[in-house]
């Protein structure tokens, strides 16, 4: 594939629309990949992300990259970063992304009297589909007359998030593309019936994860519906020949699941313990989700507490 023919997918506008209109998701996942610590508080700010290239015959070409923005963190630390993400292998890559990171580096450059500074973002590719000869990282290395230079490139795969980790570390930005996880299994999810049923409890406990999230006030209502909204964009495509599995997905993507306490009261406007203090509304939570027969380990997952505290409440409420 020549650089300038690669094209977007669906599944690269879903993720190009989530970052853009939730840019706030990215924190968390760039603490996961560059092993980062940034506050609740870092801002997150979208830098150009077209670039013009000069070509050797004279023509200029543009490099457009996914997504190339800076976080700036109430400490005053301030890092720049661009992302890929990729739905499937593309020989390019590496190549694209040091267009990139060069394309970026000269539009910031920092000349001096008789010298210049080029300096690279920190770059990533998220792989939508793996194999086992996928990589953890990545390399470009750059061999200049005064010596090499050479740096890493993470990539995440998305075969290695699960439902729990991803609501646990708040990589909500990943679940729209949970279904490439169980890609390999959608012909047996559609010929058995107990594989469909065990696919649809994930995807359901993904919509309660999100609401126990919004109840708990650690997002807010547009981005519960939004990420089930690009969900249901990924998982129809994705299961565009397997009709029982794309219609399973698409109701439970759509809200056709039981309700449970936490979401009927924040829907009736009553926002569990908005008066009686976060530690009420969380019991209400914690005595919800176990009603509604989640795991004790999913429910950790999901609100962080200690699995001693939520047996604890449990039993109170005598749900235990």
């Amino acid at each position: 594939m020549e650089i300038g023919e690669y094209k977007a997918t669906i599944y690269d506008d879903v993720w190009r629309t989530i970052v853009h209109d939730f840019p706030n998701l990215l924190v968390a996942f760039v603490n996961e990949l560059f092993v980062e610590n940034y506050s609740k508080e870092a801002r997150v700010e979208f830098l150009q992300d077209t670039h013009e290239q000069k070509m050797p015959d004279g023509t200029v070409e543009k490099r457009i990259t996914d997504t190339y923005f800076r976080i700036i963190d109430k400490d005053g630390t301030v890092k720049k970063y661009h992302l890929e993400c990729q739905s499937t292998a593309d020989s390019s890559m590496l190549i694209r992304l040091f267009e990139y990171g060069a394309c970026i580096a000269l539009d910031d450059v920092i000349q001096e009297n008789d010298s210049i500074v080029l300096e690279f973002p920190h770059a990533a590719v998220l792989f939508l589909r793996s194999n086992r000869n996928t990589p953890d990282f990545m390399r470009i290395e750059l061999k200049t007359p005064g010596g090499s230079v050479d740096y890493k490139i993470p990539i995440a795969k998305m075969q290695n998030y699960t439902i729990d980790f991803m609501l646990n570390k708040r990589l909500l930005i990943l679940l729209p593309f949970y279904l490439f996880v169980v890609e390999k299994s959608l012909k047996d999810c559609e010929e058995d019936s107990d594989k469909l049923a065990e696919l649809l409890n994930s995807l359901q406990t993904i919509v309660k994860g999100l609401d126990a999230l919004l109840a708990l006030g650690d997002i807010d209502e547009l981005t519960r519906k939004s990420i089930l909204e690009f969900s249901n964009m990924v998982n129809i495509h994705l299961a565009k020949n397997y009709a029982k599995v794309r219609k399973g997905a698409e109701n439970i993507m759509g809200g056709k699941i039981l309700e449970y306490e936490a979401k009927t009261i924040h829907n009736n406007g009553l926002r569990i313990g908005l008066e009686q203090g976060r530690a009420e509304k969380e019991n209400s939570i914690i005595i919800s989700m176990l009603k509604n027969k989640l795991s004790l380990e999913q429910i950790v997952s999901i609100t962080g507490l200690t699995m001693d505290k939520i047996v604890s409440i449990g039993k109170q409420a005598a749900v235990l």
